[in-house]
């Protein structure tokens, strides 16, 4: 009876690791949200590059068929969602509406500064991403 207190035990055993669980829950706990926001972050990236993509294929398709570039700058910012000019360049080229003949070829780039998801690329680095995109259409009207 004496050797009963060494003997194995798992009932006191298992007294003694109750918080365990919870504690390694709690120190990983950051590193899963880390995880899931750089996911979250990179979806995100895929997402706005995909549109930078189409607004520069719309901004093509609209001087293409009214040589305007001045609706393709707007439809271009309605479906970047932005009406500042600070995060977005915008080229045409030929740049004006007479040097456009029908069947030549206009071009359309968008560089487009992506911040982030609350704005933590330009905290980690000082700037954002770049994304650029071109889109190039044969003039249908002069």
């Amino acid at each position: 009876m004496k050797n009963e207190k060494y003997a194995f035990n798992p009932v006191k055993i298992l007294k003694y690791s109750r918080g365990q669980s919870t504690l390694e829950f709690a120190v990983l706990l950051p590193f899963l949200f880390m995880v899931i926001f750089f996911v979250c972050q990179i979806g995100y990236f895929v997402y706005i590059q995909n549109i930078v993509e189409h607004a520069a294929y719309e901004g093509a398709r609209i001087i293409s068929t009214t040589n305007s570039s001045d609706k393709a700058v707007k439809i271009i910012h309605r479906i970047l969602k932005t009406k500042s000019t600070e995060n977005i360049n915008i080229n045409v080229k030929p740049e004006s509406g007479e040097m456009r003949k029908t069947g030549s070829v206009v071009q359309v780039e968008i560089e487009y500064i992506y911040k982030g998801i609350a704005g933590v690329l330009e905290l980690l680095n000082g700037q954002g991403s770049r994304i650029k995109s071109n889109c190039c259409m044969r003039m249908e009207c002069e």
